[in-house]
């Protein structure tokens, strides 16, 4: 078909070669316009041709039934359907067996298309869209781009049908690298070190239920349905290496075991072996921590040092006014007293302060740095050239999840938050092509 697709541009070229040596305008975005919409009745025309010669040549294919009997013409449907280029409309021919009393469609059957679907090069583009976008605004996109129009509702269907296998997909992904792993245990070192962050966003969920005082909606005359909504939480997992600078991210709304195999999955992806130091940055949830240590048999765990410097100002805004030091200075110097491997002395300090008062800001200060003393060790990670925030991790929340599923107004159901993740997912790690192919 290449051959012939050139020979079709050759002539294309040379009419339009002679079209324009008559033509005296020199607005190339008119032109554009033109040629875009030329393109798209050509593609439309083709994909028909194309259908038509199929039609035939699975109706030839198709002549005899397996018991032997010439199959007879039952009757000839109409069938539509869409592409990127639009709607596609030919009349397919249905058979049937006077012996067998089987019927069927050749056509359909050989395509794999059916009558009102889509086109998996639609359907990347809806997925697409709809991934980076509401519903309502890839609806708008789809008929500026294509020419197409689709109800919003149409288009989440088929977000969420992609968005199901991009969940098998990524667990694919995962399964496999572990897989691999397992059946060359003990011979595999991997990188000689990789970072994994992990954090919590929320997200909103709801479910529609029956309105408790009955009643139908006023123009779809269907029960009336209330929306419940709550906030869930979705956990963020990123490894990354040291030197190149490349990530993978991984996201799940689930228990926390969850989240250490998908953390581990990437951290395989990436190339953790048995040698792998696995630096671990975390906003001081004992969840993160107990499962990097669960999952990682070499590992170290560092406490993001911005959300130590929060609690410590959420400390010092109780600091006696007798001491004479701004909340800056005093949390300069529990800085560097934790630096300088002094965490004892700030908690004592942080404790005389509160005066045994267990509701005390200093108090609470006392009990967070008690809980992460042995996460704290910066210079330690400055030393070795590893990341003491967890930056990577927290703009991920903006660009994998925050970006779609936190849209003004949104809300999912919980079935669907996981696959949507998935999706997004895709992206991130540029698994996208790999996908589709």
């Amino acid at each position: 078909m290449d051959k012939v697709f050139q020979e079709i541009l050759q002539i294309a070229t040379a009419k339009l070669k002679d079209a324009l040596s008559q033509d005296q305008g020199f607005d190339p975005d008119d032109f554009e316009q033109q040629v875009r919409q030329f393109t798209r009745q050509l593609g439309q025309q083709m994909l028909k041709v194309w259908a038509e010669e199929k039609v035939e040549q699975a109706h030839t294919e198709a002549a005899f039934c397996g018991c032997g009997i010439r199959r007879r013409v039952h009757k000839r449907k109409r069938m539509w359907w869409l592409s990127s280029f639009g709607q596609i409309q030919i009349t397919e021919v249905c058979l049937a067996c006077p012996k067998a009393h089987g019927k069927d469609r050749p056509f359909q059957r050989l395509s794999g298309l059916r009558c009102r679907g889509k086109t998996k090069a639609l359907k990347r583009v809806l997925a697409d869209f709809g991934a980076e976008k509401s519903f309502g605004a890839a609806s708008e996109q789809l008929w500026e781009h294509y020419g197409i129009r689709l109800d919003p509702s149409s288009i989440r269907g088929v977000v969420r049908q992609q968005a199901e296998r991009a969940e098998e997909f990524v667990a694919h992904q995962h399964q496999g690298a572990i897989s691999a792993y397992q059946t060359h245990q003990g011979c595999w070192p991997g990188n000689e070190r990789l970072v994994v962050q992990s954090d919590g966003s929320m997200v909103r969920t709801g479910r529609l239920k029956p309105a408790s005082e009955g009643g139908y909606s006023p123009k779809r005359r269907l029960p009336k349905r209330h929306r419940q909504t709550q906030w869930r939480e979705v956990r963020l997992s990123c490894v990354e290496e040291v030197s190149e600078g490349q990530r993978l991210y991984g996201a799940v709304m689930g228990l926390a075991s969850q989240v250490g195999q998908q953390m581990f999955g990437l951290a395989v992806l990436m190339g953790w072996g048995e040698q792998t130091l696995v630096h671990g940055v975390g906003d001081g949830a004992p969840w993160i921590a107990q499962q990097m240590a669960e999952v990682f048999p070499k590992q170290r765990y560092l406490l993001d040092r911005y959300h130590l410097m929060e609690h410590l100002y959420a400390g010092a805004e109780a600091l006696p006014l007798e001491l004479g030091l701004s909340a800056t200075e005093w949390v300069e110097r529990q800085l560097r007293a934790i630096d300088g491997a002094q965490v004892d002395k700030v908690v004592s300090g942080c404790r005389a302060m509160a005066g045994q008062k267990a509701d005390h800001p200093m108090e609470g200060l006392a009990r967070y740095l008690d809980n992460q003393r042995d996460h704290l060790d910066y210079p330690w990670a400055k030393e070795q050239g590893l990341p003491i925030g967890s930056g990577a991790v927290e703009g991920g929340h903006r660009h994998v999840i925050q970006q779609r599923l936190k849209l003004p107004g949104a809300w999912w159901s919980e079935e669907s938050v996981n696959p949507m993740l998935a999706l997004r997912t895709l992206r991130a790690n540029g698994w996208w092509t790999a996908f589709w192919n």
